[in-house]
């Protein structure tokens, strides 16, 4: 037998009108289907957002290893990046499962019951955010090397303070970023958010925002001195370690500028912070592949007067004139 209408107030909205749900015990929920919504979108928003960090460290992946040769593939440098490319794509994947798994499930997020998630999900979100501390350790690992490469041009009275400045920074940034998985793991096996949890999210974002904006400063710097030497000697071809640095400078402002908008993620989009990481671990092996790429194309050119060897040199014979040759 169909029930009666409830009589509903003037005005009533009923896009903004409120749901109650009950726990085991018969306690009450009461939530809004704006706040619903929201929390939709939220899980929608950071999905895509680790969804692209997932895309972009495979491709990347793959192109480093199909552009670099296997001598190559031993230096400190390849083996820190590609580290940060896989343990990058994991992480995003784990945190894509986290999202879609039983942890943001309506009942369980609004009725703060997490009694029935299975351990699988636990194990999930643990190792989540040990591979994001483990992401943070090979990219910093990597700056510092790749500083250490940039200054070798330098004198040893910079190269050295400055070396040893971005391990300091490096460490400070690690530092905070290990014990914020320290408390992030209690709380996931605890299912509770601890009180200083949030105030070490903080300090790590604000270290880890200082550590991206110290390398860009580095690089930025030695590639705008770089530019006025080259300028000044008038040369035009780039070689490797102008490569290098170039590189390094460039790739770094865009995630310096993803790592400010973590500050505002209601005025921007959730997780930011972590575009910035991963945009790190995608963007620096650009430099190596491009220096790689610059290097062969070096030796593959002939010299002034001289034919290029093996069979280079019939091509180059029969398409040069004698006159050329004169």
């Amino acid at each position: 037998m169909p029930s009666a209408n409830v009589q509903l107030p003037p005005g009533f909205d009923a896009t903004k009108q409120n749901i109650t749900i009950y726990t085991p015990d018969g306690t009450p929920v009461v939530t809004t289907i704006p706040m619903i919504n929201e929390f939709n979108t939220q899980n929608s928003e950071i999905c895509v957002v680790y969804g692209c960090q997932l895309g972009a460290s495979l491709i990347m992946f793959l192109v480093i290893m199909l552009t670099t040769r296997v001598s190559k593939r031993k230096s400190p440098i390849f083996v820190l990046n590609a580290l940060s490319l896989i343990i990058s794509f994991l992480r995003s994947l784990l945190q894509i499962l986290y999202y879609i798994g039983p942890w943001t499930e309506m009942y369980r997020y609004l009725a703060y019951d997490y009694s029935t998630v299975p351990a699988s999900a636990y194990a999930n979100s643990v190792a989540a955010a040990l591979l994001t501390f483990f992401l943070l350790m090979t990219i910093e690992a990597s700056l510092v090397l790749q500083t250490n490469v940039v200054c070798k041009t330098m004198s040893s009275r910079i190269r050295w303070p400055v070396t040893a400045l971005s391990i300091v920074v490096s460490l400070l940034a690690v530092s905070f970023r290990f014990a914020l998985t320290i408390r992030n793991v209690e709380g996931i096996l605890g299912a509770i958010v601890k009180s200083d949890t949030l105030m070490l999210g903080r300090a790590s974002l604000i270290t880890e925002t200082g550590s991206l904006w110290f390398f860009c400063t580095i690089f930025v710097i030695k590639l705008g001195w770089t530019l006025y030497q080259r300028k000044k000697m008038g040369l035009k071809q780039w070689g490797p370690m102008q490569i290098i640095t170039i590189m390094a400078g460039c790739t770094m402002i865009v995630p310096s500028l993803f790592a400010i908008l973590d500050y505002f993620p209601e005025q921007t989009f959730y997780e930011a912070g972590t575009v910035a990481i991963g945009l790190v671990a995608v963007l620096l092996p650009l430099s190596s592949v491009w220096a790689s790429a610059a290097r062969r194309r070096r030796r593959a050119r002939p010299a002034p007067g001289r034919a290029p060897p093996d069979s280079a040199a019939s091509t180059w014979a029969l398409t040069t004139s004698p006159r050329q040759l004169g």
